[in-house]
């Protein structure tokens, strides 16, 4: 059981992470954009392998996790949760690239 509640507070601070970088790239994608500095939109397109690879890296451990765990209710709710979070975060990465390349 210790080890499943690690894994869980791996994939929630993995999801807090990645939605930071996500807030990141907002910001700079809108700032490069209002300010006209490529250095930020460059920034922008710089970190978008990191959150493709973060979303690919939370949703295995999130499948894992269910599939050798066998997680209850609460549990059960965060991990399908995490599931759509990373793939919202993802997705927003993405519209930030597009606001960047603009």
């Amino acid at each position: 059981m210790k080890h499943f509640t690690e894994e869980l507070e791996e994939l929630k601070n993995r999801l807090l992470e990645m939605g930071g970088l996500v807030e990141s790239a907002i910001y700079r994608s809108v700032a490069a954009v209002v300010e006209k500095d490529a250095d930020q939109a460059q920034q922008v397109l710089k970190n978008e392998a990191r959150i493709n690879q973060m979303e690919i890296e939370i949703d295995e451990l999130a499948k894992r996790l269910l599939a050798t765990q066998q997680p209850m209710a609460v549990d059960m709710r965060f991990i399908t949760a995490a599931i759509k979070i990373n793939g919202d975060l993802e997705r927003m990465g993405d519209l930030a690239v597009n606001i960047a390349e603009r």
